[in-house]
């Protein structure tokens, strides 16, 4: 839980720490932001794979994590706020307003309208692990996303970097409709299956209550906010269901709270 002491570190001193990197940063575009910011991400999550923990390196295992999820979700920052713009700042930040919770009535259009879009949703999962213990489990859907975030930026750029020109012949065939369609489709399973096997580690030593609750409101979002176009989730919930009917036959009771799952995801807002 250091950790949290990192990110509240950072919070408290952003203008300290914005002055100062100011002469450096300036002149940086956001776009260049999110590229670096998803290079890093997808560099330390592949060393984060390496077992340095065999070579007593354990500590800079959990640095890799920290990094790669850090600095996903600050490539995701960078884009919401150049998509949506910064949110609006409430005209009244007394303590009775933000008690009563009418300081933030001015942000929630602004909030409703990013939780549609996939930086915000990719935020979300980064902020969610960050603090948690390392675990090889969250990285792949952050990895896939930084991937083909940079592939993208590759390609309209028609970048000329040696690396870029070597994995390009393997983009183009991911990027096929067919394969990328199979891909996400793979990736909403597994951000399901990641928010299942939290539930089963409810009852292990090594649980988490708290991910496991804001994992499930992401697992929501996803739902209820994805594309028309693009129902990924719906279709790993269909695939799921179909998979696990024959147990809810033999064991009826379950169908008890996964009929409280279903209307619990029903999404409050149109799609």
């Amino acid at each position: 839980m250091y950790w949290l002491a990192i990110v509240a570190a950072l919070y408290f001193g952003r203008g300290f720490i914005g002055k100062k990197l100011a002469p450096y940063v300036s002149g940086v575009s956001p776009q260049t932001l999110v590229v670096c910011g998803h290079s890093v991400s997808l560099a330390c999550g592949l060393l984060f794979v390496l077992p340095v923990e065999l070579l007593g390196l354990a500590p800079a295992k959990r640095f890799m994590f920290f990094m790669c999820l850090a600095n996903s979700g600050m490539a995701s920052a960078v884009s919401v706020t150049r998509v949506y713009g910064w949110p609006p700042v409430p005209s009244d930040m007394s303590f009775s307003a933000l008690r009563s919770g009418a300081a933030f009535t001015q942000l929630a259009p602004y909030i409703q309208r990013v939780m549609m879009g996939p930086d915000f949703q990719s935020l979300f999962y980064s902020l969610i692990f960050i603090a948690a213990p390392p675990s090889l489990l969250v990285l792949p859907v952050l990895l896939r996303r930084s991937l083909w975030c940079l592939c993208i930026h590759c390609t309209s750029t028609n970048s000329e970097n040696r690396l870029w020109l070597r994995f390009q012949p393997t983009w183009k065939k991911l990027r096929a409709p067919t394969v990328e369609a199979e891909v996400l489709q793979y990736n909403a399973l597994a951000e399901i299956l990641l928010g299942f096997w939290f539930v089963v580690n409810l009852f292990l030593p090594t649980r988490q209550i708290i991910t496991l609750v804001l994992y499930w409101n992401y697992l929501k979002i996803r739902y209820q906010f994805e594309k028309t176009d693009k129902p990924f989730h719906s279709k790993a919930w269909q695939r799921l269901g179909a998979k696990v009917e024959p147990l809810l036959c033999m064991l009826p009771f379950l169908r008890t709270p996964l009929e409280w799952l279903k209307s619990w995801f029903q999404p409050k807002f149109g799609r």
